[in-house]
């Protein structure tokens, strides 16, 4: 492919040189030249963009960074050629006519084979391979190439239309100029179609071999192998997949007769595996079947002594584990029978001998309750009579008590009589003064009267009267005094004999309270014995009903302790049925003493 992209050069020389030519005479014209070349660079650049990625899927590998730059360098040339084909299409004026070969350029290229390569590309700088495989990018490339090749074609057969609507004058000016072109188009034709023959047909051949290649068949024989251009290397690369493919389908074959045959080995294994555990459970379920039979039967004595398989010697170890237990147990027990016999017969003449006394003590505890009722009953009256004498001193504190404030009274009302008789004697003595002043005014009086005469003879007489009161006055005043004075000297007699009698009452109160005092404490404490003796009487009973209690436990625990000789007889019966020692038979029926 690199020959004929070299053989293009003095073409494209010659093409741009007839292009300055026809410039000059019509410019429509060059543009639809340039058209056209455009649309055959993009072909040749979209195929040299195939061949970049086929390698690479072929073998199912990342891009590497020389094919990359490569891409990159081919993609810019062709985003260029597409621009300018889209400036030019532009400026036809049969653009409208071209519309859908240019929509299919604009679609296969830049939507969907464009966007395509890009992902592959972006995935090969993250180092990620592709699961893309040469056949599905042929199924893109062919139909962008093919639209390609219908653009160029729609633009030559456009722009011979368009030649032939010119005027004659015209053509006859150009016809020369179009036949190189006509020529220099056929030539590009030819180089197409050898192009098609050898870079089209071989993508298209091997696309179909990796098709076949993908649905298994992997007789097929790979085109262009020979070749040593780039489709050769596409070639190369399909056939080393081909090889690759036909070796994973032998190791597959073999791999399945490996599996055949190891899971035939295994089979084999798992039932000689499951034979010889058969064997070895049937001996290790005879054995165990015959030491159960023994215990069965009574026999403490019937180890396994076979050993057993690995797998079964912890069980034949842990039966024989039990059968030691067991019979230690039972011998221990067939010790132990006698000695529960003798102990219960012990228990029982013990509690035949408790229950006498039980029944000894509940009858003296029975009369101990009888006399202290009767001490309870005395000693009851006995406080019910001290209750009696405390309320009679009681009352007789309270009167003697009444008869000392009486008394306090009687002295408080002689010393009071004694006062007033005091302040009479007093009153008395002024009296008296007032007698004698009134006997010296009389006195005066009946001088004075006397000096004058006959006129005082009346205020004499008047004198003479009142001295006469006065002396009577005075008369009565020193008897009243005497009579005073006489029952001053009683009222104090009275009062010092109410005073004796007022401390003579004290004392009696004092000897009552104190006899109060007694009394009540002679009533407390017959009270307080006589809780007491409650207390007593009615702990005495209960004492009774827990010996009647005691009495009845005894007598039940003599009956539970009879029964327990009796069953512990019976257990020795038991265990004499084991075989426990060597030299013991089974079954042995005969009581041990």
């Amino acid at each position: 492919m690199a020959m004929f992209i070299g053989a293009l050069g003095p073409l494209e020389i010659g093409v741009n040189a007839v292009e300055l030519r026809i410039a000059e005479a019509d410019p429509a014209l060059v543009a639809r030249i340039s058209v056209a070349r455009s649309a055959t660079e993009l072909r040749d650049y979209a195929g040299q963009i195939g061949s970049v990625f086929t390698a690479a899927l072929a073998t199912n590998r990342p891009l590497s960074t020389t094919e990359l730059a490569r891409y990159d360098r081919l993609t810019g040339h062709a985003d260029a050629l597409v621009h300018t084909i889209e400036l030019a299409h532009a400026k036809l004026a049969d653009s409208a006519r071209l519309g859908s070969a240019f929509d299919g350029i604009t679609g296969h290229y830049l939507i969907e084979g464009r966007k395509i390569v890009a992902d592959i590309a972006d995935q090969s700088r993250s180092g990620k391979s592709v699961g893309m495989s040469p056949a599905d990018l042929a199924k893109i490339y062919v139909p962008q190439m093919a639209s390609i090749i219908a653009f160029r074609d729609g633009v030559v057969e456009s722009t011979q239309a368009v030649l032939g609507d010119e005027s004659s004058a015209q053509l006859n000016a150009l016809r020369t100029n179009a036949l190189v072109s006509v020529v220099l188009l056929c030539v590009m034709v030819s180089i197409a179609y050898v192009f098609r023959q050898r870079v089209v047909r071989p993508i298209t051949s091997l696309t179909a071999c990796m098709g076949a290649l993908a649905s298994g068949d992997h007789g097929i024989v790979v085109p262009a192998a020979h070749q040593k251009d780039e489709i050769g290397d596409m070639a190369a690369a399909v056939e080393v997949f081909r090889r690759s493919a036909i070796r994973n389908v032998a190791l597959e074959i073999e791999a399945e007769e490996s599996r055949r045959r190891a899971e035939a080995e295994r089979t084999a294994v798992q039932l000689r595996a499951e034979s010889e555990a058969e064997v070895r459970l049937e001996v290790a379920t005879s054995s165990l079947a015959l030491g159960l039979q023994g215990l069965a039967s009574g026999d403490m004595c019937c180890e396994i002594t076979d050993p057993f398989s690995p797998q079964f010697e912890a069980l034949r170890r842990d039966f024989n584990s039990s059968v030691i237990q067991l019979r230690n147990v039972l011998q221990a027990v067939r010790l132990s029978t006698g000695a529960v016999s003798g102990g219960s017969e012990e228990i029982s003449h013990a509690s035949e001998d408790l229950s006498r006394r039980t029944e000894q003590q509940a009858a003296s505890l029975e009369e101990t309750a009888a006399a202290l009722d009767e001490i309870t009953t005395t000693v009851e009256k006995t406080a019910q009579g001290a209750k009696l004498a405390d309320a009679a001193v009681s009352r007789v504190k309270i009167g003697s008590e009444e008869s000392g404030q009486v008394v306090r009274q009687a002295v408080e009302a002689m010393r009071s009589i004694d006062q007033t008789s005091e302040q009479v004697t007093q009153i008395i003595g002024v009296i008296d003064e007032i007698a004698f002043q009134t006997n010296l005014l009389a006195l005066n009086a009946g001088v004075e009267a006397a000096r004058a005469g006959d006129a005082g003879r009346g205020f004499a007489v008047v004198a003479s009267e009142v001295r006469a009161l006065a002396q009577r006055s005075a008369s009565a005043a020193k008897d009243i005094k005497v009579l005073i004075a006489t029952s001053r000297v009683e009222v104090k007699r009275g009062v010092d004999l109410v005073g004796r009698t007022g401390v003579v009452l004290g004392g009696i109160a004092e000897q009552v309270s104190e006899i109060s005092a007694l009394v009540a404490d002679i009533a407390a404490s017959a009270h307080e014995q006589a809780s007491s003796l409650h207390e007593v009487n009615t702990a005495m009973h209960r004492m009774d009903q827990v010996t009647q209690q005691n009495a009845a436990m005894v007598e039940e625990t003599t009956a539970a302790s009879r029964s327990l000789a009796q069953e512990s007889q019976t257990l020795a019966t038991l265990v004499t049925r084991f075989r426990i020692g060597r030299d013991d038979k089974v079954p042995r029926l005969s009581l041990v003493g």
